[in-house]
């Protein structure tokens, strides 16, 4: 790393944060939020990603990844608008909190 910041450089960041240490603390409990990448590749249909999809909240992912980079645009905004986030909102929303908020308009 001695490359990208010089050891005191390192140090003084450091110290810098130090004061705010205690607010990172749950990271090392929980680990960082993980996103789930299987449920949404370019040959799966519909039924097939809206499935995967529940699976993998029911299993505590909070954040999926589809792939979208079809010729058709319209195929990869359907993609991330598909029906199934409507429809669940509410369940979305309760597993998801205020992360999801943003996302619903």
């Amino acid at each position: 790393m001695e490359d990208v910041i010089t050891k005191k450089n390192a140090i003084a960041l450091l110290q810098k944060e130090q004061s705010t240490r205690h607010e990172r603390q749950h990271i090392l409990k929980k680990g960082y939020p993980g996103y789930d990448t299987s449920c949404g590749w370019l040959e799966f249909s519909d039924s097939k990603i809206l499935s995967l999809v529940q699976q993998r909240l029911d299993v505590g992912f909070e954040a999926l990844k589809l792939k979208v980079g079809l010729s058709n645009s319209e195929i990869d905004i359907k993609r991330t608008l598909m029906e199934f986030f409507f429809n669940n909102y509410h369940s979305i929303h309760k597993k998801l909190g205020t992360r999801f908020s943003r996302y619903k308009e």
